[in-house]
């Protein structure tokens, strides 16, 4: 019962935060080693109209992380820049 409260809690807190849902999806694959659609499904909070600042930078940071994992640090410096 105590883990269907928690994920109930945790479905309402992504419907009133713009971006938490791509960002926990990021998250979700980043565990699964799907690095490319991790880095995806972070780079999708910045489309997210009114995505929360912080989140945004959690997601740059996280995007940032898998183009390394990917050995595409090109794209990873990009990402790192937009949180500094």
């Amino acid at each position: 019962m105590r883990r269907f409260i928690t994920v109930f809690a945790l479905v309402g807190l992504i419907a009133f935060v713009p971006g938490l849902a791509e960002a926990k999806m990021g998250d979700l694959l980043r565990g699964e080693k799907k690095y490319q659609a991790a880095a995806a499904a972070y780079e999708l909070v910045g489309e997210v109209t009114g995505a929360d600042p912080e989140l945004l930078q959690k997601a740059n940071l996280g995007a940032g992380e898998m183009y390394d994992q990917l050995q595409k640090r090109d794209l990873a410096v990009r990402k790192y820049e937009a949180v500094v």
